[in-house]
């Protein structure tokens, strides 16, 4: 009965050692893609279902956030305002856009236009958004800087700065999802 037990042991001992080397070797896919938070000063990484986020803003204020896919792709930047409930909205569809950069016009703002409609959780949002295209100038801007604002320009009505960003922890951010997203950070793609 001990030799049978033996052999049972070295049996299940070495299954067990076969299955954890097959676990160990599985696809980097299945076990390197878990959901991923990272903070840094003002700014906040994140990783969820192939693509990466870095944003910064909330306790009273709007947020700024860019996202893209896995190897830089479909890049995006947006802006949501503070919303109210007892208020009207803050951006219209008419409104032209600016970012500012430590006092200094950034020439890509007028791109940005207005969006409404359901987020990825079905929330209703409105904001503004900055094609793929433009990011990558966006970036190397911000990496330099130390605030970033917004301006709204409603039609007809004096320019007001509608939010203000420090622009401290978005660089160690941005290098973290470049990380994560596996993109060259100096080379971003555009599209």
């Amino acid at each position: 009965m001990k030799i049978c037990n033996s052999r049972i042991s070295r049996l299940f001992g070495g299954l067990s050692a076969g299955v954890l080397l097959a676990m160990a070797s599985a696809p980097a896919s299945a076990q390197d893609n878990p959901e991923r938070q990272w903070s840094h000063k003002d700014w906040h990484a994140e990783y969820r279902d192939g693509r990466c986020a870095i944003s910064t803003g909330g306790d009273g204020s709007g947020w700024f956030r860019i996202e893209l896919e896995k190897g830089g792709l479909n890049s995006s930047a947006s802006y949501l305002p503070i919303v109210y409930s007892s208020e009207p909205l803050p951006l219209r569809e008419d409104d032209k856009f600016a970012l500012i950069i430590d006092n200094s016009l950034v020439g890509v703002g007028e791109e940005m236009s207005y969006y409404d409609g359901p987020d990825a959780y079905g929330r209703f949002m409105v904001g503004a958004s900055l094609p793929g295209g433009f990011v990558p100038d966006l970036i190397t801007k911000m990496r330099k800087g130390d605030n970033l604002s917004v301006r709204v320009e409603h039609s007809g009505e004096v320019n007001v700065i509608v939010d203000d960003f420090s622009l401290s922890g978005f660089t160690a951010t941005y290098l973290k999802i470049a990380h994560w997203c596996d993109f060259d950070p100096d080379n971003l793609f555009r599209s």
